[in-house]
């Protein structure tokens, strides 16, 4: 008879036997929270409320913006005016200018020019003469370029400003231009405030509406991080036994 022998082992993992207690304790807790006590969103808007000055400010931009400014209204119509030669030939004082101008210079003839020449003509007793009527027509002539000199200075010096106006009007007319594009500006930048704050608003309901699609799978992650992973402990069992053979030799 013949005799043999037989060895076997095995493993296996358990929470370590101290943690026991406080892991049923955490189960039991942690399925409570989940079962009993739903996840719930902040009650209250996470949007900030509207300022009243922000919005009485919009509206004014508005009633601005759709109503325009007889301000500037009236300088667009006087540069348009300015520069089409509307205001040439209008000064009301210009003419009341010149007259007191050439009256000066009429009455200066009369009591100084014209009684010299008479006088000279009169004591050589030559009034009436070809000499004294040439001389009366050469000082009549020279009456008349200066009264036309005055004209010229006083009419010409004011179409030169009229035509400095003209330009300069011009020169400003694209500043006119541009400020037809400041009211549409305004009001797009009101509307672009408005359309942010409304997509805050939808912002919002997204994400109440995803908090409460996921609000389950969170609670459950809740749950498996409340839990955790247990310590484990490891063990090993080994067993032997013996076997015999009869054997008839």
């Amino acid at each position: 008879m013949a005799q043999g022998s037989s060895s076997s082992s095995s493993s296996f993992s358990r929470p370590w036997r101290e943690q026991a207690p406080y892991l049923k304790d955490i189960y039991s807790r942690a399925q409570q929270q989940v079962g009993n006590v739903p996840l719930s969103y902040y009650p209250g808007s996470t949007i900030a409320g509207r300022d009243p000055a922000t919005l009485s400010g919009e509206q004014a931009i508005i009633d601005r913006a759709t109503g325009g400014s007889s301000l500037l209204d009236a300088g667009r119509s006087e540069t348009e005016a300015t520069i089409r030669g509307d205001r040439f030939n209008t000064n009301p004082h210009l003419d009341k200018t010149f007259n007191r101008a050439a009256e000066g210079v009429t009455r200066s003839f009369n009591r100084a020019v014209l009684p010299q020449l008479e006088s000279r003509f009169a004591g050589s007793n030559r009034l009436g003469s070809g000499a004294h009527i040439g001389a009366l027509g050469e000082a009549g002539r020279a009456l008349g370029g200066e009264l036309s000199g005055l004209a010229e200075r006083i009419y010409a010096g004011d179409y030169q400003q009229e035509r400095d106006r003209q330009a300069a009007a011009a020169a400003g007319a694209p500043e006119y231009a541009a400020a037809d594009y400041m009211d549409p500006a305004m009001l797009q930048q009101v509307g672009a405030g408005r359309e942010a704050y409304s997509q805050q608003q939808i912002n919002d309901l997204i994400k109440r509406f995803e908090f409460a699609r996921d609000e389950p799978a969170t609670r459950i992650a809740n749950y498996s991080r409340l839990v955790g992973a247990p310590v484990q402990e490891s063990a090993s069992k080994s067993s032997s036994f013996s076997m015999g053979i009869l054997s008839n030799i």
